[in-house]
């Protein structure tokens, strides 16, 4: 399974790749906030896909509030994940940038 995205020059590059042997979430941030979704993905093998609408989701958890808590528990930690990972890129970036400026 690859994840995809786009560059400004409409450039499509993988950054990052999973295991076909595991169960994956993708698409919670688009479903938590309503927005465009930030990549795309691409199976590489034969999977099983399943559709969650944002609709149905949100009757769920007003309908199961305990199951809703701890669903709602586990997306925002992931999407944590994912904000501290791209902070540390930021940096990373950043600091690169620097670098190139310096031996300028």
């Amino acid at each position: 399974i690859q994840v995809l995205k786009t560059t400004a020059y409409n450039d499509e590059y993988v950054c990052y790749e999973f295991s076909s042997d595991a169960n994956y979430l993708f698409g919670e941030m688009a479903m938590l906030d309503e927005g465009l979704r930030s990549a795309s993905i691409r199976t590489t093998s034969p999977c099983v896909v399943g559709v969650i609408q944002a609709e149905d989701f949100q009757n769920f958890c007003e309908k199961d509030l305990q199951a809703g808590y701890k669903l709602m528990w586990y997306l925002s930690r992931k999407v944590c994940g994912y904000l501290r990972k791209d902070n540390e890129d930021l940096v990373t970036l950043f600091q690169a940038l620097l670098e190139e400026i310096e031996r300028e």
